[in-house]
């Protein structure tokens, strides 16, 4: 199998997720010894993937691709067909920035964007359909590692935010991991 130049590359439980360069127009799912899984053309005419930045797989088999650059999730089946594109950038309820963080795969079905560029959490019902956010308190950490958990709660692993760490640290304590539930609230701290 021939790869052109790379742009990004993403890896999620041994498999990696390869968007094209600038000369192709394609990404690809490949596991441990470069099988093709998936193979994505274009989601619209003329629209590849800006930047793909993570992936991840849901109850169902499907694939959610977070493409940064145009603030979107994409959704894919087990073939690789492209089935939704969820989101653009916007500032309005289900719209994201060009700094979207994580995309987490809820029990039902739905899913939970992490969009660090407008500090909240969005809530997708399977349909991506906008149920919800909250916002991201950036000032008590980033979070940086985002799972499901079986009660639809996830765990989120905080880091304490680069100023803050700089500076020595500040009066406040930052969980490194926290259970919280879907309106983002705390319920432990591990």
């Amino acid at each position: 199998m021939t790869f052109c130049r790379l742009r990004t590359a993403a890896v999620l439980l041994g498999a990696a997720v390869v968007a094209g360069g600038a000369d192709s127009a394609w990404g690809q799912v490949v596991i441990g010894s470069r099988d093709e899984v998936w193979r994505v053309a274009e989601v619209g005419a003329g629209d590849p993937f800006g930047e793909v930045t993570q992936v991840a797989v849901g109850v169902r088999g499907e694939l959610f691709v977070l493409d940064r650059l145009n603030g979107r999730v994409v959704r894919m089946d087990a073939g690789g067909r492209i089935r939704d594109v969820w989101g653009r950038l916007g500032e309005g309820p289900g719209e994201f920035s060009n700094q979207v963080h994580a995309v987490v795969p809820l029990s039902d079905g739905g899913l939970l964007v992490a969009d660090l560029g407008h500090s909240r959490a969005t809530l997708l019902d399977s349909l991506g359909t906008y149920q919800g956010d909250w916002r991201l308190d950036l000032l008590d950490g980033v979070p940086s590692r985002w799972a499901p958990a079986p009660d639809r709660s996830i765990v989120v692993q905080w880091d304490p935010p680069p100023l803050r760490s700089s500076l020595g640290g500040g009066s406040r304590k930052v969980p490194r991991l926290a259970l919280m539930g879907l309106d983002g609230r705390y319920h432990a701290t591990l």
